[in-house]
């Protein structure tokens, strides 16, 4: 559950964008929204809130842990919580609007993504999704944190990435219009080394051990410093042509 709750306290990037991104898709009282990747639900409850009562909101993430969070601290009577990937979600029903923060580039076949969601949404429905335009440039004290060939694991499971004019082929290929791209760059804030350390062993689903020899070295060696990342960042809204 550690894994879950560094999650829950340092995800403020994919909630900012998350927001932004329902702002400009512009989610309606009655929607049905799946949130594709909910993480512990912070922007799940803010669609509840949007839809209410005649609305729902399917909200899906492979992390048992972060589910079972969620259900605690982000629970509302119109959102259905359940552990589910890109692979399996819910498509017994057509969504106005599937949401997607932070996670397609976890994804690597994108082609098949890209297809189960437009089956999954109604005629004039949207996907929208934030992700990076490009790898991002990897912090310093991630190679110290890191022997190469395990961050290199990491890296090729978590940065999936595609260009903005793939993704703009790739929705041409796949039926969908695409109504909004920005590309950006954005800052993630870290206050303290413990901060940027909890980030990444939740990021990375605890794939190193936070209290090993070369961690307390690490953080003893940045010890009241803060940290800085510069990202590049894309947001995406897709629209399925009413035919």
């Amino acid at each position: 559950m550690m894994t879950a709750l560094y999650y829950h306290r340092h995800s403020s990037m994919q909630k900012r964008d998350g927001l932004k991104l329902i702002e400009e898709i512009s989610v309606k009282e009655g929607d049905h929204v799946l949130d594709l990747g909910c993480g512990t639900g912070h922007l799940a409850v803010v669609l509840s809130k949007i839809v209410g009562e005649e609305g729902k909101v399917i909200a899906v993430d492979p992390n048992n842990e972060r589910i079972e969070l969620a259900k605690e601290v982000n629970s509302s009577i119109n959102i259905e919580y359940l552990v589910a990937s890109d692979a399996d979600f819910p498509t017994d029903q057509q969504y106005h609007s599937v949401i997607c923060t932070d996670v397609i580039h976890w994804i690597k076949d994108k082609e098949s993504i890209f297809k189960k969601v437009y089956c999954s949404l109604r005629p004039g429905g949207t996907f929208g999704f934030t992700t990076f335009s490009n790898e991002p440039k990897h912090h310093p004290i991630l190679f110290e944190m890191f022997p190469p060939k395990v961050l290199q694991e990491v890296i090729n499971l978590a940065y999936n990435t595609l260009t903005p004019e793939k993704y703009k082929e790739l929705a041409s290929l796949t039926g969908f219009e695409v109504t909004f791209m920005d590309v950006f760059e954005a800052q993630m804030h870290f206050p303290n080394i413990n901060a940027f350390v909890d980030y990444f062993y939740s990021s990375f689903q605890g794939k190193f051990d936070p209290n090993s020899p070369t961690i307390k070295r690490i953080k003893e060696k940045y010890k009241g410093q803060e940290l800085v990342r510069i990202l590049p960042r894309l947001t995406v809204i897709l629209t399925k042509p009413i035919q």
